[in-house]
């Protein structure tokens, strides 16, 4: 699975995802400067199928 920084996806008028043109499919993460995960969220042709897993009040490390 594809998994990329929020700022890497193009947002489009309704607020769905596309990388490279085309809509996103992989998980979309948010990271502090140190690397500890704050979101993550689960994207199948551009539409959040998951919801977002936020740990904005207790980050974690990414492996």
């Amino acid at each position: 699975m594809v998994r990329v920084e929020e700022g890497e996806l193009d947002w489009d008028d309704d607020n769905l995802p596309s990388n490279c043109g085309e809509p996103f499919t992989g998980e979309c993460v948010e990271t502090t400067a140190d690397g500890r995960l704050l979101s993550l969220s689960t994207y199948v042709d551009g539409v959040c199928r998951h919801g977002r897993l936020s740990l904005r009040a207790r980050a974690v490390r990414v492996p």
